[in-house]
């Protein structure tokens, strides 16, 4: 049986501009860049990476959304977080 786990990333504005992302729920992860795009599109693989180590096997992470909204993400400067779900693969 797979067991699924809830990340949630929050995201926060930088002073230049650019935009960091972080979770409490997964020591150590924190991204950050310039680019806006960029910070949400490294988010999965960084997850997945961190995550695999920390439990000794390959994981994945995926973006959670709504049933509701199938629509594609694009960063609101309102959304402070965003919710992914991650399993062993």
């Amino acid at each position: 049986m797979r067991r699924y786990t809830k990340v949630t990333v929050t995201f926060e504005p930088r002073p230049d501009g650019g935009l960091r992302a972080f979770s409490d729920d997964v020591p150590g992860f924190v991204l950050s860049h310039r680019d806006h795009t960029a910070v949400i599109a490294d988010v999965e693989t960084a997850l997945s990476v961190i995550l695999s180590e920390m439990w000794g096997t390959p994981v994945e992470a995926d973006l959670l959304t709504p049933v509701r909204d199938h629509a594609p993400i694009e960063f609101v400067h309102a959304v402070r977080s965003l919710e992914f779900v991650a399993h062993a693969a």
